[in-house]
């Protein structure tokens, strides 16, 4: 035997070893590609998941504000309705006289001071 020959017995146990491992090297890198899908897939869904709580954060806060504010707005239709229906009254009823002046500060004058 030359130093260039192998024995002749060992080379298919190294070539079926060279093979075990190209294809556990294989099976490696096609679990290897599918975690990378995988998380890439993962990071596209949580960014749209974030985009979902952005969006229900600010519908929360818009409810929020018209919760507060529907009560406000109420309030201040009734008074400016009211305020209107004094100025109505003031016109056209008491030609143009305050109800301030016409009935209120009217009592005041006829009081007997004391």
């Amino acid at each position: 035997m030359n130093k260039e020959q192998k024995p002749l017995g060992s080379e298919p146990i190294i070539k079926d070893a060279a093979l075990a491992e190209l294809q556990k090297s294989n099976a490696l890198e096609q679990q290897l590609q599918a975690i990378r899908r995988n998380t890439e897939e993962t990071e596209i869904r949580l960014l749209e998941l974030q985009k979902e709580l952005k969006k229900t954060r600010r519908s929360i806060r818009i409810f929020w504000i018209a919760e507060l504010l529907g009560p406000v707005l109420a309030i201040g239709l009734i008074l400016g309705g009211a305020w209107y229906a004094l100025k109505y009254a003031e016109d056209h009823y008491l030609g143009g006289e305050s109800v301030i002046d016409k009935f209120l500060l009217k009592e005041e004058r006829t009081k007997p001071q004391t």
